[in-house]
């Protein structure tokens, strides 16, 4: 499970602290830490994760884990903007009597509904499938807009997010890789192994430039 949460909205403290003596409003505390929350959060991944990372000029995050995917999630949906779960929730509870009395029971609208449509924000935007073992890290690049993902199979796959298929796939492991950088800045990107190689990639044509052990 991945939460992601919005950091002005904790740091904003408009009453002061709460006063330490004071006993504590379980139900008030949980409405809290839930207004922190970014909208369609929690992300439910189906297996554990390895890696997150922020795409930040296309409002995404990226996450890699044990099932051999990259997921791209969604900071925020037109469909949820102005969707309130819990004024929806409210309504039907309070349609829910009438509509008894005045259909015999059937509703046009039922809570299941409204859940299905949290359930159906919180799906990922997109899932890139290529490697054939655990992804081990995701690197990306705001200029160019690219991810890089490296795994346990010594492949480095480039992935344009906007599309469900690799742009490249790249040899030039022998062992598991561990860790993917795109340098700020720079026209590459670098990826290293645990046997100490590190490759350093041209982002333009995706040849390597230079290969050393260390």
């Amino acid at each position: 499970m991945v939460l992601a949460w919005v950091v002005d909205k904790i740091f904003e403290q408009k009453d002061g602290l709460d006063d330490p003596n004071e006993p504590v409003d379980k139900k008030k505390e949980q409405e809290k830490f839930r207004s922190y929350l970014c909208e369609n959060t929690p992300w439910f991944l189906g297996g554990a994760a390895t890696c997150i990372i922020d795409l930040p000029n296309i409002e995404q995050i990226a996450t890699g884990s044990y099932k051999k995917k990259i997921e791209l999630w969604d900071l925020k949906t037109e469909s949820s903007k102005n969707f309130d779960m819990d004024s929806e929730l409210s309504a039907i509870t309070a349609a829910t009597s009438k509509d008894k009395k005045s259909k015999g029971g059937k509703k046009s609208k039922t809570i299941d509904e409204i859940k299905q449509h949290e359930e159906k924000a919180k799906e990922p935007l997109k899932r890139l499938e290529g490697h054939r073992m655990a992804i081990r890290e995701i690197a990306y690049s705001e200029s160019f807009k690219i991810l890089v993902s490296v795994g346990f199979d010594f492949k480095v796959m480039v992935w344009n997010p906007y599309s469900k298929d690799a742009i490249i796939k790249l040899d030039g492991h022998e062992s598991p890789l561990v860790g993917v950088n795109c340098p700020k800045g720079l026209d590459c990107f670098i990826t290293c192994d645990n046997k100490g190689v590190i490759n350093v990639w041209n982002i333009k044509d995706y040849s390597c430039l230079q290969s050393f052990n260390v």
